[in-house]
């Protein structure tokens, strides 16, 4: 099948940031409509067999690949924290603790989930951080916000055409303003530090693309 040939692509985020509908929309691509479904969620990339051609959601850290593996590329979609984080605490209201303790898990995170609105508990800075600088492999980082206007820039590096559902409003949780205060005083200032200086992350995008795509040659 064709996507046999292509390289493992790895679709990674700071977590509820879009990459579902970026890891549907290129499982869909690879399938064709037929064939052997070539993707799945990779709790840990340590553990992770990488062949060519599948499509791999993680929400791992980049350092976290073994040396030897299959050609791979990786797409990181990102967004704002603020958003993220109030976006988690309506999951806790809709799918309960449980669904947090996973999540907080596959963020790598070993934080207590009741510490979401003290600090940056899920590490999501630090996710951006990592999968910008690093080398291991080529990476193109992309703001959930840019997804739709970049999708000829997803297919070339990708190589899969990708076809996104009409964008729509993401609804806000209906959740207490003392919550919502609490989230603005954690994450509407967080800063993630880049190669050159601090990057804030609701005006990142285009700075993060542009230094994901040259710091590793992946032009």
């Amino acid at each position: 099948m064709p996507w046999r040939r292509n390289p493992a692509v790895i679709v990674a985020s700071m977590g509820r940031s879009g990459s579902t509908l970026c890891y549907a929309a290129l499982r869909e691509a690879a399938m064709g409509g037929r064939g052997r479904d070539p993707a799945y969620f990779a709790p840990s990339l340590a553990r992770t067999r990488l062949r060519r051609g599948q499509i791999v959601k993680t929400h791992d850290y980049p350092d976290a690949l073994p040396a030897r593996r299959a050609p791979c590329k990786a797409l990181f979609i990102f967004g704002s924290t603020y958003a993220a984080a109030l976006s988690v605490q309506g999951c806790r209201a809709r799918d309960g603790e449980a669904w947090v303790a996973q999540h907080f898990a596959h963020c790598k995170s070993a934080a207590s989930p009741d510490a979401l609105f003290e600090r940056d508990a899920l590490g999501m800075a630090q996710q951006v951080k990592a999968w910008a600088v690093t080398e291991a492999l080529p990476v193109l980082c992309l703001r959930y916000g840019a997804l739709w206007d970049s999708l000829p820039r997803i297919a070339r590096f990708t190589g899969y055409p990708l076809h996104l559902p009409m964008r729509t409003p993401r609804a806000a949780p209906d959740l207490p303003e003392s919550l919502r205060q609490r989230a603005e005083a954690v994450y509407r200032t967080l800063l993630v530090l880049n190669q050159a200086d601090r990057v804030d992350l609701d005006k990142a995008s285009a700075t993060l693309e542009a230094e994901a795509m040259m710091w590793r040659g992946n032009r």
